[in-house]
């Protein structure tokens, strides 16, 4: 990021959470928005 080039959307999720509930969040945003919408973004699970 620091470079300034270009990086697809990066989903950081705490090592806590659960297998199912990252499946189910990453679900929902796949669901809910296009792959475009999270380019060079870095968002940190849950969205809550």
């Amino acid at each position: 990021m620091a470079a300034g080039l270009p990086m697809p959307g990066v989903f950081v999720l705490p090592t806590t959470m659960s297998i199912g509930t990252a499946i189910n969040e990453l679900a929902a945003i796949v669901g809910a928005s296009d792959a475009g919408e999270w380019s060079g973004q870095v968002v940190y699970l849950p969205l809550r």
